[in-house]
């Protein structure tokens, strides 16, 4: 049998499996009749939420930025309070994660410049205008999803 041209197959690997989900990207390139196979393992970021300091600083900053918007209409201050919630869970989450990765001090201080930096991000996102808060719940809504 001969296979000519090339292919790439991705295989999920559960994150039960590993101490976190990956892709392996096979690249098959034939070789006369023999195949060769070249294997790396990437980030596996589609079917499973990554938990990391930068991750949970995101999910954060976004019902911050959601916090804001419901406060800029005065009808919606009890969505603003579910959402302050979720903010304060997500924080928590986030500074824990930095003190494991990296120490008491420099989490603190990789935190704080992670969530200025999402917060500049996510503010230009929406033109610096809470009407646009529309692009920021397209965007992250399902993935800042607590588990609660």
């Amino acid at each position: 049998m001969t296979i000519k041209g090339n292919f790439t197959i991705l295989v999920p690997i559960p994150p039960q499996a590993a101490n976190q989900g990956r892709l392996i990207l096979l690249t098959g390139i034939p070789v006369k009749i023999s195949l060769t196979l070249l294997v790396l393992t990437l980030p596996f970021r589609f079917a499973y939420a990554e938990e990391s300091m930068a991750s949970y600083t995101t999910c954060g900053v976004y019902h911050r930025m959601m916090v804001g918007a419901m406060r800029s209409d005065s009808h919606l201050e009890a969505l603003a309070e579910a959402h302050q919630k979720k903010m304060n869970y997500y924080i928590t989450l986030a500074k824990r994660a930095g003190r494991e990765e990296y120490g008491d001090e420099l989490g603190e201080e990789l935190f704080n410049d992670e969530w200025a930096f999402v917060q500049a991000e996510m503010t230009n996102r929406i033109n610096r205008n809470y009407v646009n808060i529309s692009r920021l719940k397209y965007r992250y809504q399902e993935r800042c999803k607590p588990s609660e």
